[in-house]
C-alpha cells in the first residue's frame, strides 16, 4: 500500500477514535434519560484447543488464553408520540485477548479490538426505518512472527426498511483495510456491499429470505482473490401445529478469509458451502425439542485442509417448575458429526457428543447452572482417538432489583487419549454488569 494511502487510513482512524470518544460522552448524558444504559465486562483465563474453535481441526492444538472484555451501551430505546417514535441505540465494546500455543510458538499472539455501533430509527405501528453505523478496529501482534502483524479497520453503514406484516430490505456497505507492519505486499483495502431481503407469505406462515455480498480488494497478495462473493437463501415455514412449530432451511455459498474468523490465527482464503434444515417441536407446555441437519464443505486456496462433512443435532428442553418465585429446567443435547478431508485420510474423524445441563433460578435474586458433556472423537489415525469430557458450573447473583449483577463461571476439561497421556484443562471467568 502506498504511503499516501496509509496516511489517509491513519487519518480516518484518528477521526474514528475521536468520534467514538465524543459519542460516548454524549451517550453518557442521554442514557439516564432513556433508562437503558449498560456497563459490563468480564475477565477470563484458561486453556482451550483449536478443535473447540472450528471444525477443520485435524491437529487439535492446545493453547492457553486470557481475555479482558468491557462494554458500554444501551438497549434500543424509543420515544413515542401519536404512534410514531424515534429509536436510539449505541454500543461500545473492547476486547483484549492473549494466546500462547503449546506446540506452535509461531502463532502466539495478542490482539486488541474496539467495536462501536450507533443506531437511529423511526418506528411506528406498521414498520420502521433504521440507520446504523458499525465501526471496528483490531490490531494483532505476534510474539515470534512479526511478518503476520496487522491493523484492521472496518466501517460499514447500513439501512434497514421493515414492514412488520410484509418483510424487510437491508442495504449495507463499507471498507475494510489491512495494514501490515512488516510486509507491505499483504496490505489490502477492501470495498464491500451487501443487500438482503425477506418476504412474508400466506399470512406470515412462510418467510423467504436472501442476501448477496460482494467484496473487491484494491491490492492483494499474489494468489489471493480480487473479488469475493457470498450468497444466502432461506425458507422458514411456521405451521404452528401442536407438534411442529417451525421448519427452517438455509443455504450459504461464498468466499472468505480466515482473518474474518475471530478464533482462527492462520491466514487462508477459502470457498465454502453450508446448508442446514431445522425443525422445532413443542411436545407440551413443559417439553420442547428441535432437530437439525447440517452439511458443510470448505476448499482452501493455499492449504491442504480441504474438507466436507455433515452433522445431526437433537436438543431437548424440559421445564420442571415455573412459578412467581422460582424456575427449574433441564437440557439435553445429542450430536453426531462426520468430517472427511480431501488430503490426509488420517485426519478424517467422527464425533459423538452428549451434553446434560440443569438450571435453577430464584427470580430477581440468583441463578445457577451445572452441565456435563462428553465428546468422543473416532479418528482415522487412531493415535488421536479420544474422549473429551467437560464440566461447567456457572452462577449469577442480582442486586438492586436486577440492575446490578455478578457472574462467576468455572470450566473443566479432561481428555483421555487412546495412545497418549491424559490431559486436563480449566478456565475461569468473572464478570459484572450494571444497568442505569
Amino acid at each position: 500500500m502506498h504511503s499516501t494511502d496509509r496516511r489517509h487510513i491513519q487519518a480516518v482512524r484518528g477521526v474514528l477514535w475521536l468520534s467514538v470518544c465524543v459519542f460516548v460522552c454524549a451517550a453518557a448524558l442521554l442514557a439516564p434519560r432513556a433508562g437503558a444504559a449498560v456497563v459490563g465486562g468480564y475477565v477470563e483465563s484458561g486453556a482451550r484447543s483449536t478443535a473447540e474453535d472450528y471444525e477443520d481441526a485435524g491437529a487439535d492444538d492446545d493453547y492457553t488464553y486470557r481475555k479482558y472484555h468491557l462494554r458500554y451501551g444501551s438497549k434500543d430505546t424509543a420515544w413515542f408520540t401519536s404512534g410514531m417514535g424515534l429509536k436510539v441505540g449505541f454500543d461500545l465494546a473492547t476486547l483484549i485477548q492473549e494466546k500462547d500455543y503449546q506446540t506452535k510458538d509461531s502463532l502466539d499472539n495478542r490482539s486488541r479490538s474496539v467495536k462501536a455501533k450507533w443506531l437511529l430509527g423511526i418506528v411506528d405501528d406498521e414498520g420502521s426505518i433504521e440507520l446504523s453505523l458499525p465501526l471496528a478496529y483490531k490490531e494483532k501482534r505476534y510474539s515470534n512472527s512479526p511478518q503476520h502483524e496487522y491493523d484492521r479497520l472496518t466501517v460499514a453503514p447500513a439501512v434497514v426498511f421493515r414492514e412488520y406484516d410484509i418483510g424487510s430490505i437491508d442495504i449495507s456497505g463499507g471498507i475494510t483495510s489491512y495494514d501490515y507492519a512488516a510486509n507491505n505486499d499483504k496490505d489490502q483495502l477492501n470495498i464491500f456491499g451487501k443487500i438482503g431481503a425477506s418476504r412474508y407469505l400466506l399470512d406470515q406462515c412462510v418467510l423467504l429470505s436472501s442476501s448477496y455480498r460482494v467484496q473487491s480488494a484494491d491490492e492483494h497478495e499474489i494468489g489471493r482473490r480480487k473479488t469475493k462473493q457470498e450468497v444466502m437463501g432461506g425458507l422458514d415455514i411456521r405451521p404452528d401445529w401442536p407438534w411442529l412449530r417451525t421448519i427452517s432451511h438455509r443455504l450459504f455459498w461464498g468466499q472468505r478469509d480466515t482473518r474474518d474468523d475471530e478464533e482462527r490465527d492462520e491466514d487462508y482464503d477459502y470457498e465454502y458451502w453450508r446448508y442446514y434444515t431445522k425443525t422445532t417441536h413443542k411436545i407440551n407446555k413443559r417439553l420442547k425439542t428441535d432437530l437439525k441437519y447440517e452439511y458443510f464443505k470448505k476448499d482452501y486456496l493455499s492449504a491442504a485442509i480441504d474438507h466436507r462433512g455433515f452433522s445431526l443435532l437433537n436438543s431437548w428442553d424440559y421445564e420442571l417448575l415455573a412459578d412467581v418465585m422460582r424456575r427449574v429446567w433441564f437440557g439435553l443435547d445429542a450430536e453426531y458429526k462426520n468430517v472427511r478431508y480431501a488430503v490426509g485420510d488420517n485426519d478424517d474423524y467422527t464425533k459423538e457428543r452428549l451434553a446434560l445441563s440443569a438450571n435453577y433460578q430464584q427470580k430477581k435474586n440468583w441463578k445457577a447452572m451445572v452441565s456435563v458433556e462428553d465428546n468422543y472423537y473416532d479418528q482415522a489415525g487412531r493415535q488421536n482417538d479420544r474422549n473429551r469430557w467437560y464440566a461447567r458450573l456457572r452462577g449469577e447473583k442480582w442486586f438492586r432489583g436486577g440492575d446490578f449483577s455478578l457472574t462467576a463461571e468455572f470450566k473443566y476439561r479432561y481428555t483421555d487419549y487412546r495412545e497418549r497421556n491424559t490431559t486436563t484443562r480449566n478456565a475461569v471467568r468473572a464478570g459484572a454488569e450494571c444497568k442505569f
